[in-house]
């Protein structure tokens, strides 16, 4: 377990790779709740447990050790929801509904989940998170354009300089 700079709260590795591994501020109760969704969608999806060892290039056994301790690195994790048809998202944490219709959605938002900023806070907010999900979607979805990025970007920057100048 790693302490968080945000709110001094235990994080759970979710998973793991020799460069990059998620973090995610997690109890026990969410790393298990993660676990039982890696399992539910090995269990429940169409391939078979075999077919996902093939898929990701890993061993039968080592498949059977996801299932156990929700220990997979990212690649694996978005393999394994190519292969079952559950959505990344879904997988990851919990988020939104449990399959995809399309291919295509599930990888715009797993290069979504790729791309975000880590961010840090003074306090952890509902509307933090809030805003967080819903420029996800918006930028997975292409609702955004580049120009409406920009003058998004540049607002919070002006509201950042108003109050930096309100503060000195």
């Amino acid at each position: 377990m790693i302490k968080s700079a945000l709110n001094n709260t235990e994080v759970g590795l979710l998973c793991n790779q020799k460069i990059s591994v998620y973090r995610s501020r997690m109890d026990k109760d969410n790393l298990e709740k993660f676990r039982l969704r890696i399992k539910e969608a090995i269990e429940d999806g169409p391939a078979t447990q075999t077919a996902i060892a093939n898929y990701c290039d890993v061993t039968v056994q080592s498949v059977g050790g996801w299932k156990r301790t929700g220990q997979i690195s990212k690649d694996n994790l978005k393999k394994l929801s190519e292969i079952s048809g559950y959505r990344y998202l879904y997988l990851l944490n919990g988020e939104g509904p449990k399959t995809f219709d399309s291919s295509d959605e599930n990888r715009k938002e797993m290069q979504v989940a790729e791309t975000s900023v880590e961010y840090s806070l003074y306090q952890d907010s509902p509307n933090t998170e809030r805003l967080l999900k819903a420029l996800r979607f918006a930028i997975a979805n292409q609702k955004l354009s580049d120009e409406s990025i920009g003058i998004l970007a540049d607002f919070l920057n002006s509201l950042v300089a108003t109050s930096s100048k309100r503060d000195s």
